[in-house]
């Protein structure tokens, strides 16, 4: 009969909002399981140095260009065991491998990925593993990321795939890697069921300085590592992720040690497993887990730590927890019951600052610093309802800190949703110059997604937001965190986006707030589909050279191909196909509000095309019950003021309409 030992947790104090609590509270599951004192000792061997050649991968077409590297890689590492090599080297960068490689028979070898990224696109076959390291003794595989490729394979196809399996290898040291986003599973060891249940096992193997994330990410419930068949396993100086489940699955393992690990749960995913950071340990002896801490948010499972009747002399001490708060406050429900369909109003998009641009640029003429009540009533009268405001923060703060907030220039925002409510258009205010990012020009002096002191500012300005317009409805008022996000940092956009969630639901809890896709709005971000009263915004400009034809500010050294519309496949067969690509077609985005927060054309598009792309994804979204924001109402993208010397503009209180344009818009905003 299996015995199940729960952690005993004592609460610790909390500090305010979403800072984390300085007490630890020490538990251990038990002294001990069984008798004996738990892993014995054992020495795990280093490469020996000898004469063979290093080798580099790049020598064997291994290149970032390369839609897929696998088999460059796998000839780079044949080539390594056929010369005796003593090490091989991948330089920095990232690397598609788009099936299975498989590393044979290597001896006193260090393979150095000096911080590339492999991204691997499981292939069809459930249960593969990316890297398959098979008969290796003595080696070193150190400094790598191995990530999922979810813009090209459905996030459910992983299956059971694990990123290592491990076979009869012996004196294997794993370190300073990521594992990014498992399927059942990091790194495996598979025996034979066949023969001898070690046959195929590992045995003297370190994970050392590794970082675990989110085995859950894209909705699976498995642990980021598992294991089986090994012996003499040593896993230390980690850091876990939102495990979503356990930690370590160990069956049939022996003289196993796990300390000085940290896992870190931040509790924003709803639907987890009740054994969350735990261990599970299946005919086991000899196991030790101890100086290991767990940061885990409130509401969360304590971890479990499950010791069927064959496992036997499991010793745990040592052990400490700490609650980091409850992040996110209860959501009110309240979702958008209609389409959204307007503009992006650039009152206040971009400071005027003749060190980046010069004052005669005729986007400062549409950036007054202030909004136009004209152009809320024009949108009121046309039969549109949203106002889209992107913002450049540096109006509102004094003498360039970022800490510091000028409320008499707050009070130009108070008067644009003061101008929606009385014309009956929904306003959403977006960061699309946050404190430490925007996409455009000139960068900002700290990065959001890794300096703690921007990320903590741009909370600021949000909590400043949440509060000054606590009270004013859903249906007028809603937040968008910020402006394109760029598509190589989902899992920082993820830890940013939730942060600023929390900071303004800890000032207004019911307010209903849109996240942009990834990769400046064109990928739907899975995890954060679990986020109550979290939409997501599509940024619809593909294919990019039709839309932006000879923009002044993107160099294509390549030059320009002639625009064409409709492609071959049919214009909106095109569309349907570029969201079945980008998993907004994800299941898990099932009730998820989503809205097509930008999109347009720039002048030089020929104004037939424009409007024939327009209509096939204007179709298409509202076949979909999609809202869309046109970017811009007046300017080079939009139905005003746009400048297009292919167009027969109308005259319209002193500004110069595009009446095509604006009756095709009006017609797909219409509700049937």
């Amino acid at each position: 009969m299996e015995m199940q030992a729960r952690v005993l947790i004592m609460s610790a104090c909390l500090a305010a909002g979403c800072a984390w609590a300085d007490q630890w509270t020490r538990f251990n599951v038990a002294e001990t399981h069984g008798e004996g004192g738990g892993a014995g000792k054992f020495a795990i061997e280093r490469p020996r140095a000898h004469a063979g050649p290093a080798l580099n991968a790049a020598d064997f077409g291994v290149s970032v260009t390369n839609d897929d590297n696998a088999a460059a890689l796998a000839r780079a590492f044949a080539e390594a065991k056929r010369a005796g090599a003593s090490r091989l080297d991948l330089p920095p960068g990232k690397y598609r491998c788009f099936s299975s490689v498989r590393v044979d028979g290597l001896r006193d070898f260090t393979f150095d990925g000096h911080g590339a990224v492999l991204v691997f696109r499981h292939s069809a076959r459930q249960g593969d593993a990316d890297l398959v390291v098979a008969g290796a003794e003595r080696c070193v595989f150190r400094n790598f990321k191995m990530d999922r490729d979810w813009t090209r394979a459905p996030s459910d196809s992983i299956g059971d795939s694990h990123f290592l399996d491990l076979f009869q290898t012996r004196d294997l040291t794993i370190e300073d890697c990521v594992f990014d986003r498992t399927g059942s599973g990091a790194v495996q060891s598979a025996g034979d069921w066949t023969t001898d249940l070690w046959s195929g096992g590992v045995t003297n193997c370190a994970v050392r300085n590794c970082l675990f994330r989110d085995g859950n990410r894209q909705g699976r419930k498995h642990a980021p590592p598992s294991s089986g068949f090994f012996s003499n396993i040593l896993v230390e100086n980690c850091r876990f992720e939102n495990p979503a489940g356990l930690l370590v699955s160990l069956v049939h393992a022996r003289n196993v040690t796990f300390r000085n690990n940290v896992t870190v749960d931040d509790g924003f995913v709803s639907d987890r497993q009740a054994c969350t950071g735990g261990f599970q340990f299946r005919n086991c002896q000899d196991v030790t887990v101890e100086s290991n801490r767990w940061e885990l948010a409130d509401g969360l499972a304590e971890p479990t730590f499950s010791f069927p009747a064959d496992t036997s002399n499991v010793v745990c001490r040592g052990n400490a927890i700490k609650r980091i708060g409850a992040p996110l406050p209860p959501y009110g429900g309240w979702m958008p019951s209609k389409r959204w369909c307007g503009f992006n109003l650039l009152g206040m998009f971009i400071l005027r600052d003749p060190k980046h641009a010069p004052l005669s640029d005729p986007t400062f003429s549409r950036t007054p610093g202030y909004f136009s009540e004209d152009e809320f009533r024009w949108m009121r009268d046309w039969g549109f309802n949203f106002a889209r405001l992107p913002l450049d923060y540096r109006y509102w703060i004094k003498g360039g800190d970022w800490n510091v907030i000028d409320e008499e220039e707050v009070k130009k925002l108070d008067a644009a949703i003061a101008y929606g409510r009385k014309w009956g258009v929904h306003v959403q205010l977006c960061l699309h110059r946050a404190p430490g990012y925007c996409i455009n020009p000139p960068k900002e002096p700290k990065d959001l997604f890794t300096d703690p002191s921007a990320l903590a500012a741009c909370a600021k300005h949000w909590s400043y937001f949440a509060r000054r317009y606590r009270g004013i409805p859903n249906d007028e008022l809603t937040f968008n965190l910020f402006n394109e996000p760029p598509g190589w940092i989902s899992e920082r956009y993820e830890r940013v986006a939730r942060a600023l969630v929390c900071a303004i639901r800890q000032e207004d809890p019911d307010r209903f707030i849109i996240a942009d896709g990834l990769e400046a709005g064109r990928i739907a971000l899975l995890p954060l589909a679990r986020l109550p009263g979290v939409g997501q915004g599509i940024h619809s400009y593909d294919p990019s050279s039709f839309t932006h034809y000879q923009a002044s500010w993107w160099k294509r050294p390549q030059g320009w191909p002639r625009p064409v519309w409709p492609p071959k496949e049919g214009g909106q067969a095109w569309v349907e196909n570029w969201f079945a690509k980008r998993e907004w077609d994800n299941p898990r985005m099932d009730g998820v509000y989503t809205q097509v927060g930008e999109f347009g054309c720039y002048i030089r598009t020929p104004h037939p095309l424009v409007l024939a792309w327009l209509e096939d994804n204007l179709r298409v979204w509202k076949a979909r019950k999609l809202g869309f924001v046109m970017w811009n109402l007046r300017g080079p993208f939009g139905i005003m003021d746009s400048g297009r010397a292919d167009v027969e503009y109308e005259d319209f209180e002193g500004h110069k309409l595009d009446r095509k344009m604006l009756d095709l818009l009006r017609r797909y905003a219409a509700e049937p």
